[in-house]
């Protein structure tokens, strides 16, 4: 959120909605802050006649800084925004992020341990806010990866220095921002630097005027960018840092880096690293971009949590990449079910236009080494990494890959060194990411996921990726990224995936449960298409087989996740999508739907499934559906009010015992023509089951992300979904 101290905070309200007061924008503070300034600019200027002149000296300062760093323009926007509009808070972590883990495995246990797609794990985050850490340390050096918010936060710093003693600092400071890209020579001298800035408003401020607000403390030096002093001069640079410092030690000085390119340290700044953005974050930075529109705010954070937008929720860590979705959900006022755009854009965004919009000169590395190239190249790390489940790369077999491949292409620029590609896509782009000492990593998973599938649709290599990760959660956003980038259409991939769906129900006992349902649902008068009245099916008989034939620790452990996550899929793919004569949410509001939901999120609790009042009311539901045929609703429906009566006289009246629940899933069972033994699942049968499911959701997902599925195809695909072998030749969904 952004920062407000304590003291300065005001509220209004207006139409029912409380207002935080920036005191950025408070005129009554903003004239204190100037007096503040002012008074200490009279008392070392002696050329100032009056005290009139010298307000209108930092007057037109205070103004001409405002209005080049108190602005911010975004990627993509055709004019700026005031700083205070969309500045969130940053957070540091606790310890450099480099210094963390000392291996290559100790890296690789936490962020699996972590079970989450963040990179920043293992690693606590810092409790004190943005503003009282340069507070409290009067030598800065701010690190962080490209984008991550360092130039912005150091100008919020000159910001609050404007305010006076109003603001964070103690002391009445005058900011003085020095971009550090523009010391190209050797001759570094930040003296010079400071007085042609403050020059700048077009009164004769000396070289002696800036001494003196020097020599008496009164200076607030904001160093931004040292990884973009060009390398040749880098040492000097900082040799003439540390030197000014030293001399000047009586004022403020805050400067940034990106983490990549710090590997030598200045001596007389405490390091802090910026810590990926968390929720709390991301959802401010949201609600202050669309500040104007509360609810699409609200409307774009709840689109970005939605299970299947993980990965672009990864990227919003980054608050650049963030401006990136915002504007996407700006534009189109939702997140495209195509990911493909989507996560090209960022990528594109630390290939090319990052730097170009930051003015950075390209090393001569970049003169042949352009950017499609380097994609190829990305992508080629990306995918053999991610088919040998590796996330982290050590430094030797980043540039052994490198050199390998600039020797193999006929048109590579062979004479460059790999090491220092390496480097260059660390340091300037912050793609590959150095996570530990000599350990690299992809900035963000997702981007690692977009580059293996560019590589896979490159390489036709979609038959080999079917054949060996369908069911791999892990190759999820694989499948949905490489069906969406297929210009000629999906079908192709679809066809395979079914094909290879079916191997996994191959099995005699749920060939027969196929069976059943197809010939239980085939003839019946339900308005719904085929293949949703056999899912329909199928979850009636899931939600009662999970207590058959399975010993209760079995149950908790392992069978009944297995049940439970079936169940889910079956919900998630089948109500959502296959029901083309029901809308999503109708089926929502759907009686047979709630009944069965409410069935399944109480899994744990076997007396809610077993409720007597809960089957009544089922049966009711189904008869309603006319789903299946052939069953006597009103048998059945006796059979349970006896059961009920019986169970009523009982002295465990509050336990169902064993041959309760014996007969009760029995009555269902004979109701549904079902034997019991086709439900009684264990092992290999609920693995094959549920591989098959899963596998038939990712279809129908990939099918959506697609930029092209012909009808035809679907509708053979979709027809013949749970479907036993034998009923499949020729069945097409009509």
């Amino acid at each position: 959120m952004r920062f407000i101290d304590d003291n300065q905070k005001r509220k209004a309200v207006e139409g029912g909605r409380t207002l935080t007061i920036d005191p950025l924008s408070n005129p009554i503070i903003l004239k204190k802050a100037a007096d503040d300034i002012k008074q200490v600019w009279r008392n070392i200027h002696q050329n100032f006649k009056d005290n009139l002149q010298a307000e209108k000296a930092f007057d037109e300062y205070d103004s001409k800084y405002r209005q080049k760093y108190g602005k911010i323009k975004l990627l993509g926007m055709s004019e700026p925004i005031p700083l205070q509009d969309i500045y969130t808070a940053v957070q540091f972590l606790n310890k450099l992020s480099l210094s963390r883990f000392l291996s290559l495995e100790s890296l690789e246990a936490s962020y699996r341990e972590s079970l989450q797609r963040r990179f920043q794990v293992g690693i606590e985050r810092g409790d004190r806010d943005d503003i009282s850490v340069a507070k409290k340390y009067p030598r800065l050096m701010v690190l962080g990866g490209p984008g991550s918010g360092k130039s912005t936060y150091l100008k919020r710093l000159g910001l609050e220095a404007l305010n006076g003693k109003a603001g964070a600092f103690k002391d009445a400071l005058t900011p003085v921002f020095l971009e550090l890209k523009h010391f190209k020579s050797d001759e570094i001298n930040l003296k010079t630097a400071i007085a042609e800035e403050l020059g700048s408003v077009g009164f004769p401020l000396s070289e002696t005027f800036v001494t003196k607000l020097l020599e008496e403390g009164k200076l607030l030096v904001l160093l931004d960018g040292l990884d973009e002093v060009p390398r040749a001069n880098i040492n000097d640079c900082i040799d003439a840092i540390e030197a000014f410092v030293v001399q000047y030690e009586q004022n403020r000085f805050v400067a940034s880096c990106r983490t990549a390119a710090y590997k030598r340290s200045c001596q007389s700044f405490t390091d802090v690293e910026l810590a990926n953005f968390d929720d709390k974050q991301i959802e401010q930075f949201i609600q202050n971009w669309f500040c104007s529109e509360p609810d699409t705010a609200q409307q774009c954070w709840e689109a970005l949590n939605q299970p299947d937008r993980k990965a672009a929720k990864e990227l919003a860590q980054t608050p650049l990449l963030l401006t990136s979705l915002c504007q996407v959900y700006e534009d189109d006022k939702s997140f495209p079910l195509n990911r493909n755009g989507l996560y090209r854009r960022p990528l594109d965004i630390l290939l090319e236009k990052w730097e170009s919009q930051k003015g950075v000169l390209r090393e001569q590395i970049y003169q042949r080494f352009h950017a499609e190239l380097e994609k190829v190249l990305l992508s080629e790390i990306a995918y053999h990494g991610f088919v040998a489940d590796q996330i982290f790369f050590p430094q030797q077999q980043l540039v052994d890959q490198i050199r390998a491949f600039l020797a193999d292409g006929v048109d590579n620029p062979k004479y460059l060194d790999a090491k220092a590609v390496l480097n260059a896509i660390a340091m300037q782009q912050g793609i590959l990411a150095e996570r530990a000492a000599d350990i690299f990593s992809f900035s963000h998973l997702t981007l690692q996921e977009y580059l293996t599938a560019e590589y896979i649709d490159a390489h036709h290599l979609t038959k080999e990726l079917v054949t060996e990760h369908l069911t791999d959660v892990r190759w999820r956003e694989v499948f949905l990224l490489i069906a969406g980038g297929m210009r000629g259409g999906a079908d192709e991939l679809l066809l395979q995936m079914e094909k290879q769906a079916q191997k996994y129900i191959n099995l005699p006992k749920l060939q027969a449960l196929l069976f059943w349902a197809e010939q239980i649902t085939a003839s019946s008068d339900a308005k719904y298409n085929s293949i949703t009245k056999r899912a329909m099916a199928l979850i009636v008989v899931f939600s009662f087989s999970r207590t058959l034939s399975l010993s209760p620790a079995l149950s908790r452990v392992l069978n009944l996740d297995c049940i439970l996550d079936l169940n889910r899929i079956l919900f998630g793919a089948f109500f959502r999508v296959f029901d083309f004569d029901c809308s999503p949410d109708s089926a929502l509001t759907h009686p047979l739907y709630r009944f069965l939901y409410s069935a399944i999120s109480s899994a744990l609790d076997l007396d809610r499934v077993l409720d007597l009042d809960f089957a009544l009311k089922l049966c009711v539901a189904l008869a309603e559906t006319k789903i299946f045929q052939g069953v006597d609703w009103k048998m059945l429906m006796s059979q349970l009010d006896e059961m009920a009566r019986e169970l009523s006289n009982s002295d465990r009246l509050n336990e169902k015992p064993k041959d309760f629940v014996e007969q009760f899933h029995q009555v269902w069972c004979d109701a549904l023509h079902l034997e019991r033994s086709r439900i009684e699942l264990s092992g290999q049968y609920l693995t094959a089951i549920t591989d098959y499911l899963y596998a038939n959701e990712l279809i129908v997902a990939c099918k959506e992300t697609a930029i092209q599925v012909s009808q035809k195809t679907w509708y053979e695909i979709q027809g013949r979904m749970l479907l036993p072998v034998e009923s499949l030749e020729g069945r097409t969904e009509t």
